[in-house]
């Protein structure tokens, strides 16, 4: 049954080029999801109803603690809904919700995991990250890629998440388009920032996980999803069936 509500903006915090916001809303009640799934965002702008899915990004856990939902929102046009959310949205003004949608969720019995997403996809793949790591801590190895054009558009949320020291565990971002990582790739903690993009990443996540036992999550653009899947499982011998992924 899907289930609607109306929530109010508690807190958001942009990207450098204000491109990408993290958005915190407060609930007027909980709900039960599973990390990796998204919700329906409703607002009426300009005397039209909107509607776009966005995944969740904090975990049920949070969720039920905080009485709040988070998500990753980029600017993608002039108007229409993400304009408003990453532009316009003040505090305390409300959206409609409906939800739960997605399947890419973690209910295999593999303790490797492969977390792969793109610009504000990172949305599907953080929560996932957060309750293996900080509140489950069942896990083997874990690898995150996080592919974006520089980092004016990164969120400080996005790269603090990954950045934090961890036992084996292996993050690293791709910026296509960052100038100043022309010869010098940087460290943080345990995430690796460099030039390049996603595709240039896997030989080294799959050479840190040394399995083919491994569970994949991948959001993003459907050709990303693609060619990453068809890669993974041609290349490095995944099974199909321990692939999830979101296309948006």
């Amino acid at each position: 049954m899907i289930k609607k509500q109306r929530i109010t903006l508690w807190e958001i915090k942009h990207s450098p080029n204000k491109e990408t916001a993290y958005l915190i809303f407060k609930l007027n009640e909980t709900f039960e999801f599973k990390e990796g799934q998204f919700l329906m965002i409703e607002k009426e702008i300009n005397g039209k109803k909107i509607k776009r899915a966005y995944s969740i990004a904090n975990t049920f856990l949070d969720s039920v603690k905080t009485w709040e939902i988070h998500f990753f929102v980029k600017r993608t046009s002039e108007e229409w809904l993400s304009h408003f959310l990453t532009q316009k949205i003040g505090f305390w003004d409300f959206v409609d919700i409906s939800w739960p949608y997605g399947s890419a969720t973690n209910d295999f019995q593999i303790d490797n995991y492969l977390l792969i997403s793109i610009g504000s996809w990172c949305a599907c793949t953080i929560p996932i990250y957060q309750k293996i790591v900080f509140e489950e801590m069942k896990y083997n190895k874990i690898c995150t890629l996080f592919g974006e054009k520089t980092f004016e558009y990164i969120v400080q949320k996005n790269k603090d998440t990954f950045a934090k020291e961890v036992k084996n565990a292996k993050n690293m971002f791709f910026l296509s388009r960052e100038k100043t990582l022309e010869n010098q790739p940087t460290k943080s903690g345990i995430l690796e920032i460099e030039k390049w993009h996603i595709s240039d990443g896997l030989s080294r996540a799959m050479n840190f996980l040394d399995t083919s036992q491994v569970k994949v999550f991948v959001c993003g653009k459907p050709e990303m999803v693609d060619q990453v899947s068809k890669t993974l499982i041609e290349n490095y011998l995944i099974d199909k069936q321990n692939i999830k992924f979101e296309k948006y």
